[in-house]
């Protein structure tokens, strides 16, 4: 197999929306809200919805129990 360069790095600034299935909703929130300061926009049952603190957009992080 010859050498090649790998491809460039993409430019990305920041992500615009994710989200991440959990088994532990709580324990998200402790980690996400109270160690790392997100902004909970809503939430239920079975869903957080967050966004960071200087974020404008409405929500940044969704977090949904699952398997």
């Amino acid at each position: 197999m010859a050498d090649s360069p790998l491809p460039p790095v993409p430019d990305i600034v920041r992500s615009a929306y994710a989200t991440l299935v959990v088994t532990d909703l709580a324990e998200a929130r402790r980690f996400w809200v109270d160690l790392l300061g997100f902004v909970v926009t809503d939430e239920d049952s079975s869903a957080l919805y967050l966004r960071g603190y200087d974020e404008l957009t409405h929500p940044q992080r969704d977090h949904q129990v699952g398997p």
